[in-house]
């Protein structure tokens, strides 16, 4: 995805007009020096929504990336270019930033594995950013064993698993009724005893919360560009 640094590349942005003022990169993100001191090879520069702002997955700046397994519908975005480069087996993984579903949203519409990990599970140096409350990197792959590869490299650190799982169930609420049972009734299954299940207070209701995040990436974004 166009938003990391690399040495001697002019990162775009998705935005031919920020490339052309952009300077010359002068170092490598950390993330991926540790993908290539791993064995992986960079295949590719891919596109992105302009400034990282749209979950559609087009930008009037460049030719739309083709969605394979769904050849008529859009790839979704921003991290569009990426998915569209795994799912059409040009590349084993590719990398992506997810600040409001950029990654999990083109998974989704090309059919393919996508991980937005814990907020700042990575360091996010050398990645430009949309709106850093939020930004986390991430990556896709076509099937789980990649996934699992990528991911030993990716985390390098032992995360201590916790002893008690709580499941907000407002997160659920937006499902229709049959979906949202078995979906409640999936996860009961997976965590067992170790799952106590809550609402969220009336303040931190799921609309306030997302109206917070709008406000906030808002502010962020336009503060960064």
């Amino acid at each position: 995805k166009d938003l990391f640094e690399l040495e001697g590349h002019q990162t775009s942005l998705g935005n031919p007009f920020f490339k052309a003022q952009n300077e010359l990169g002068k170092k490598t993100s950390p993330i991926i020096i540790n993908l290539l001191k791993e064995g992986a090879l960079l295949k590719g520069i891919t596109v992105t929504d302009e400034f990282m702002w749209s979950i559609k997955g087009s930008n009037i700046h460049y030719k739309e990336p083709l969605n394979p397994n769904a050849p008529d519908r859009l790839t979704g975005g921003s991290s569009s270019g990426s998915s569209s480069a795994v799912a059409s087996k040009l590349v084993d993984f590719a990398l992506g930033t997810d600040t409001g579903g950029s990654i999990r949203v083109p998974a989704s519409y090309t059919g393919i594995f996508g991980i937005r990990p814990t907020f700042r599970n990575l360091d996010n140096k050398g990645v430009y950013p949309l709106a850093q409350s939020f930004d986390t990197v991430g990556f896709f792959a076509n099937d789980i064993e990649t996934m699992v590869k990528v991911g030993e490299v990716f985390f390098d650190e032992k995360t201590n698993l916790p002893d008690k799982y709580l499941m907000i169930t407002d997160a659920f609420d937006t499902l229709e009724p049959k979906l949202r049972d078995q979906a409640i009734s999936y996860y009961k299954k997976v965590f067992k005893e170790d799952a106590e299940m809550l609402s969220l207070p009336e303040r931190f209701s799921l609309e306030k919360l997302l109206d917070a995040y709008r406000i906030i990436q808002g502010i962020e974004a336009f503060q960064n560009y």
